[in-house]
């Protein structure tokens, strides 16, 4: 008999994993509906039925309110509208490349500490945040400090020298936030430097 090739192999190894994983799911739900009828049954033998069926009771009206309290959530428009060019602009933000269709991509979308500006909504919170503590230029500093102090760590011979390199943190923050340093940024600053000097390793 011809023997099989590495593609016949392979392809007859895929189609075993996607028997699997049909039969697994299959199985999976066999076994969760056998589940909640033993659950039922051994509430039935200890009595416990009625407080099965209240707790059965509760989770349906928690799941209702978590899906009322989403709706409520995404009721406004600006939740699921993506902001316009213009409008990233209006909030002094580059305006992100986008697809075909005019969406904008997930890999390029602007955040901020983390909170993705894909929505009007988030867009609007943005600009009331940075008008209220500078947080975009606290997030540039930061950036572009830890970059220049983690070149210098990367260098670093001995713990000393990454202990000066990380006060050095400190200092360039303050040159850097000048005289008018961003509440959020003045905080940082004000954080008491987690690594402890040689002389007081020892002393420890």
């Amino acid at each position: 008999m011809p023997k099989l090739t590495r593609r016949e192999r392979d392809d007859i190894l895929q189609l075993i994993q996607t028997e699997e994983a049909t039969l697994l799911e299959k199985a999976s739900e066999v076994a969760g509906a056998e589940w909640q009828a033993a659950e039922s049954l051994l509430a039935e033998r200890l009595g416990f039925s009625d407080n099965l069926t209240k707790a059965e009771h509760l989770r349906e009206q928690i799941q209702e309110a978590q899906r009322e309290l989403n709706e409520l959530e995404k009721s406004h428009p600006w939740r699921s509208i993506e902001p316009s060019d213009r409008e990233f602009q209006d909030a002094n933000l580059q305006a992100p490349p986008r697809d075909r269709w005019g969406a904008l991509l997930e890999y390029s979308t602007p955040s901020v500490f983390g909170v993705k500006l894909n929505t009007k909504w988030n867009l609007e919170v943005f600009k009331i945040v940075n008008e209220r503590m500078n947080i975009l230029q606290v997030q540039k500093i930061l950036r572009q400090t830890g970059q220049s102090i983690r070149r210098e760590i990367t260098l670093s011979g001995t713990f000393e020298d990454v202990r000066q390199s990380y006060q050095r943190f400190y200092e360039l923050l303050r040159r850097a936030g000048g005289d008018e340093v961003p509440p959020l940024l003045n905080q940082i600053i004000e954080m008491p430097p987690l690594l402890p000097s040689a002389g007081k390793e020892k002393a420890d």
